[in-house]
């Protein structure tokens, strides 16, 4: 029909225009009828039905059938699109802690995306020319709100890395070629160089310890981790795990060798597998080996556990642990300049004074290529051959020694590369390599240890978060702000071990 107009708008906000999650999208279809029906006899146009949906607004895709009636019928104008806004609230009622937080910021979207479609719907007719007496031509600093940058041009993105020349001083370097003569034969010094892995990892074909063939006979382990903290293992059963076809083993404390359960980067004081108390959720108490990675996780997910809680308050966070005094000693440091006790005493009057607390939260690291290990023996049982994704592969070679029951010289550990590591696979790394190498040694097959994302998050530690409780004074000294006295006691929350 030549007086129906049709508009379909995509909406999506994120952090970022690429490679984000969004916040709150929405697709919004409006149908528009043009007709001769105001005071004057000019043509108007009236909505003639909306259909709208949104993403981010509760657990699954929602309609906003209010808003869409509330529409329909009405004369397409700016005040209509408003009034409309307080509509969709009853469409869309969020609650004030929704899964995902940001309540009030993802209303305030979704209300949004109702004047950008406004915007972009009336833009549109004025580009067309259309005479209509109810579509007021949005104002120039009003017309950046129908931008998006979902269709939107993406801008143009650059890099360029450039060396300088090599230097050369006529007369000092008499035996040289002169620079003319040098840049017109050029050499590696002051060239850019490629990355030797810079191909492989464009095509694809970069070999990550994830992806080295196996053998026929190699098999796959999967953690079984504590489902609590703050108690101690009773029992652990694992005929229901190991009654399942394919599954070879389920190895947990009591399967290693004798001494062998005393682990640490610094200090001695995790274990591989926990079999008494369990320093925090999710903590290994044994792994599960089966002919594939699914059937690994499978067996380790059937094994039951049964805890007795310890006595007292649980220790999770570093107020939890400033409470209960749990520190680790041999950490703690104190850098004074002047006495305490004079601190803040030998400032001058009218000097001010304000004390309080700040937290810095924990970090991830987040690597692309989760802690994975590969440990093959070598002939007859008697060595290792360890693969594994590491920043420090002498603490992987040690500890897989340690819990195979080898000597060092037995162990040989290989590093081709990491999908990344930023200091997580330094200290945190030994783990994956010990338990795969205890597997393969137990089963006399090659054993592959690749954790799923959310298991390596939660055992392989990260950046520790701080609690710092400050008190600090200044004053005015010859018209400038002058610093008297700071002092600021800093807490780190160190996890469940000693670490770096």
């Amino acid at each position: 029909e030549n007086n129906v107009l049709e508009y379909l708008i995509p909406l999506k906000q994120a952090r970022r225009r690429e490679d984000d999650i969004s916040i709150v999208t929405a697709g919004m279809r409006v149908s528009l009828e043009r007709s001769a029906t105001d005071d004057d006899g000019s043509t108007v146009v009236r909505v003639k039905y909306a259909k709208f949906a949104f993403g981010g607004m509760a657990a699954t895709t929602v309609p906003a059938p209010k808003t869409c009636a509330f529409l329909t019928g009405k004369v397409f104008s700016e005040e209509l699109f408003d009034s409309a806004r307080r509509v969709l609230m009853e469409d869309l009622p969020l609650g004030e802690d929704p899964p995902g937080g940001q309540a009030e910021y993802r209303r305030a979207l979704a209300g949004s995306f109702l004047k950008k479609t406004y915007l972009k719907i009336a833009l549109a007719l004025s580009e067309e020319g259309a005479s209509l007496s109810s579509v007021v031509v949005p104002p120039a600093e009003a017309r950046s709100g129908a931008a998006d940058f979902l269709t939107s041009p993406k801008p143009s993105v650059k890099g360029t890395q450039t060396y300088p020349a090599p230097k050369y001083v006529p007369g000092w370097e008499k035996d040289h070629e002169s620079l003319a003569a040098m840049n017109a034969n050029p050499t590696a010094s002051g060239q850019p160089a490629r990355h030797a892995s810079g191909p492989y990892h464009c095509t694809g074909e970069a070999v990550y310890v994830d992806d080295i063939p196996l053998r026929e006979d190699a098999l796959h382990a999967a953690y079984i981790c504590a489902a609590k903290t703050h108690c101690r293992v009773t029992s652990v059963d694992v005929t229901p795990a190991t009654a399942m076809e394919g599954v070879l083993a389920v190895l947990t404390a009591k399967d290693m060798f004798p001494g062998t359960n005393s682990f640490g980067p610094i200090v001695h004081d995790e274990k591989l597998f926990y079999d008494e108390e369990v320093p925090y959720v999710n903590a290994p108490l044994g792994v599960a080996v089966a002919t594939s990675h699914e059937l690994a996780l499978k067996a380790a997910r059937a094994v039951v556990v049964t805890y007795e809680d310890l006595p007292g308050p649980a220790v999770i966070c570093i107020e939890d642990a400033i409470d209960a005094g749990s520190f680790y000693e041999s950490t703690r440091h104190v850098i004074e300049t002047t006495d305490t006790a004079d601190l803040f005493t030998s400032d001058p009057d009218g000097a001010v004074v304000v004390e309080g607390e700040y937290k810095i939260g924990g970090q991830e690291h987040f690597y692309l290529e989760c802690q994975t290990s590969l440990a093959v023996p070598t002939e007859a049982n008697s060595g290792m051959e360890v693969f594994s994704s590491s920043q420090a592969n002498h603490k992987v070679q040690s500890t897989a020694a340690q819990a195979a029951g080898l000597p060092m010289n037995k162990v040989i550990c290989r590093v081709k590369r990491m999908g990344g590591g930023f200091g997580g696979k330094e200290t945190r790394c030994w783990p994956m390599g010990a338990a795969a190498a205890f597997a393969a040694r137990k089963t006399g097959r090659p054993v592959r240890l690749s954790l799923e994302r959310g298991v390596d998050m939660s055992i392989s530690g990260g950046r520790h978060a701080f609690l710092g409780k400050y008190k600090a004074s200044a004053y005015m000294k010859d018209g400038v702000a002058t610093l008297g006295a700071f002092d600021v006691a800093m807490f780190s929350n160190g996890g469940g071990g000693g670490d770096l």
